[in-house]
């Protein structure tokens, strides 16, 4: 028969097993939290506490945990140093940017690493190295401090003046407003069930606005010069009228008049049409005829200019020639010849 065990020889057997268990436990659980993971060190100096950070503030990038903080020492300068213990094959580039986090509005921090512009490629800071680039966190005490200060400058009367006009305002409008909301809800449904139209019409816009933007100048030159027109065209307002009801009788009776003869202003037009076409096919030929009638005129002139009996040529056909010539042919009718 087996002896039995003392009574305080099983409590203290029992107290043991029950360490070793929660020993056993604890090991297993840091285990799989990576705490027994070999990782390598940087270091980086807050230009502001590490209120809210502790030596198990996880350490991310990108919202991924890759490490913890290993262990903070405030400096006298006021300034946080930081250790940062990350996962063994992190990579950070020497572009990343430290800030502290909050987790949630009232809860712990966070190391935040932002790798910046050489996530990719690199180069990559080595174990060891000290991260100088930091950002401000925004502080939510901070945040309702400025909050306070604007509200401490707000007269609450002004608030009150400002509700209740607003409400008289809009008071007795519910169907309208109603009205309002129903054509936005049309509207949006018509812009979702039409996307690309409604894509290509913003797109145009943005367009138009852009060419706007680029002729800026000659918009503010146009609407200058309408502006200087209207200031002459105002004071003269009775003649305007009178001109635009004259010019509004002209066209009127050139509309009933090519109304009333459509067959014949039909044929002109084809007809001028046809003449435009040819002179359109000899305007490289142009400039030889006027230069021709140009040394025609010419040459004329310099013969009119001949001297002759009487001084010049013109004026001996104006004395003799040009009256035997009328008396030969126009008979008995005298010849009315003007001088030069």
């Amino acid at each position: 028969m087996r002896a039995e065990l003392p009574l305080h020889v099983r409590v203290a057997a029992g107290l043991v097993g029950l360490v070793l268990v929660a020993a056993i436990s604890t090991v297993a659980v840091d285990y799989g939290l990576g705490a027994y993971d070999h990782g390598y060190r940087l270091t980086v100096t807050l230009p502001h506490s590490a209120q809210g950070l502790d030596d198990h503030s996880d350490v991310k990038i990108r919202g991924v945990t890759v490490g913890s903080v290993g262990a903070i020492h405030l400096r006298p300068d006021g300034h946080t140093d930081v250790t940062l213990v990350l996962q063994q094959g992190t990579r950070v580039p020497d572009t990343t940017v430290v800030s502290v986090e909050p987790l949630s509005v009232f809860g712990p921090k966070f190391i935040d690493l932002r790798p910046g512009a050489h996530e990719v490629d690199g180069p990559f800071v080595a174990p060891g190295a000290h991260l100088t680039a930091t950002a401000e966190p925004v502080d939510l005490s901070a945040v309702i401090n400025r909050t306070d200060a604007l509200l401490d400058a707000i007269d609450p009367a002004d608030v009150a003046t400002i509700v209740s006009t607003f409400g008289e305002s809009v008071g007795g409008l519910g169907p309208a407003l109603r009205r309002i909301l129903d054509d936005t809800t049309t509207l949006t449904d018509l812009a979702v069930a039409h996307l690309p139209d409604t894509v290509q019409f913003l797109n145009d816009l943005s367009q138009l606005s852009s060419s706007l933007a680029d002729n800026a100048t000659n918009i503010t030159t146009t609407a200058t010069n309408t502006s200087d027109l209207l200031s002459v065209v105002v004071p003269r307002a009775d003649r305007v009228t009178a001109l635009l009801d004259g010019a509004s009788q002209v066209a009127g009776s050139l509309s009933a008049y090519i109304d009333d003869h459509a067959q014949s202003f039909g044929t002109f037009v084809d007809s001028a049409s046809v003449v435009l076409r040819v002179a359109y096919d000899r305007v490289p030929q142009f400039p030889d005829v006027f230069r021709m009638i140009d040394q025609f005129f010419g040459r004329t002139g310099d013969a009119i200019r001949l001297p002759g009996p009487g001084g010049t040529l013109i004026a001996a056909l104006h004395g003799g020639v040009l009256e035997s010539l009328c008396s030969e042919f126009m008979l008995a009718t005298p010849c009315q010849v003007t001088s030069p």
